[in-house]
């Protein structure tokens, strides 16, 4: 019965389908991150990856569930705040969109910042072990950060959940690269329930904050 309990609404689609959230910008990417940066004001950047976005559909217009926000986010992943370079927040995007065009749970939801990603170009790689970087990438280019373009050698703050800072999906750049680590003890899904009642109804938009281009077409046999 709790989790039936209707905490705020959407006037616009929630888009959650799995290989959406894995592979470009959404709805419900921009959902979850811009409620965390909402909740953490002083941090220029926020970072979710697409694995961590479950329930895989389109949540429609009008009334969210507290079940409906479990299902979307079900893991009880504590927010980390801590500081990287503009060269390190270039890595972590590069590591982001090293598996495009396909699928990848390590595939990240943004806010506070825009980039192009051109597939054409070389992904980053990592040894077997996914103990170390051994191809840095270069698809990532036009990177802004609140609107003003990226500085290899300034520090910024970012907001991102537990699992990607302990090195999760191979992001070896926030794991040990990442300064000043702060745990503030609360959880995605606190956050989410927070800016739902807060500032319903919401209106998550798609805002071309990740542009992916030159894409091959995959043809599955």
């Amino acid at each position: 019965e709790v989790s039936k309990k209707i905490i705020g609404q959407s006037s616009t689609y929630i888009n959650i389908i799995r290989d959406e959230v894995r592979t470009r910008e959404t709805t419900g990417g921009n959902f979850i991150v811009d409620a965390i940066k909402a909740k953490f004001p002083q941090v220029d950047v926020v970072f979710h990856n697409g694995g961590g976005i479950r329930g895989d559909k389109i949540l429609p217009p009008g009334n969210i569930s507290l079940l409906d926000i479990i299902s979307m986010h079900p893991f009880q992943d504590n927010i980390v705040l801590f500081e990287l370079t503009g060269s390190d927040i270039k890595s972590t995007l590069e590591r982001s969109v090293s598996s495009l065009p396909y699928s990848h749970g390590g595939f990240l939801q943004v806010s506070g910042i825009s980039f192009i990603a051109d597939v054409s170009k070389s992904p980053q790689s990592l040894n077997k072990n996914y103990t170390s970087i051994i191809k840095k990438g270069n698809r990532i280019s036009n990177v802004l950060i609140n609107g003003s373009p990226l500085e290899d050698n300034k520090t910024y703050k970012v907001a991102a959940n537990s699992f990607l800072i302990n090195g999760g999906n191979g992001f070896l750049t926030m794991k040990n690269r990442s300064k000043n680590i702060d745990y503030p003890g609360v959880t995605i899904t606190d956050v989410l329930e927070e800016y739902l009642k807060n500032n319903s109804p919401v209106k998550p938009a798609v805002e071309d904050r990740i542009q992916i281009i030159n894409t091959p077409n995959i043809t599955e046999e």
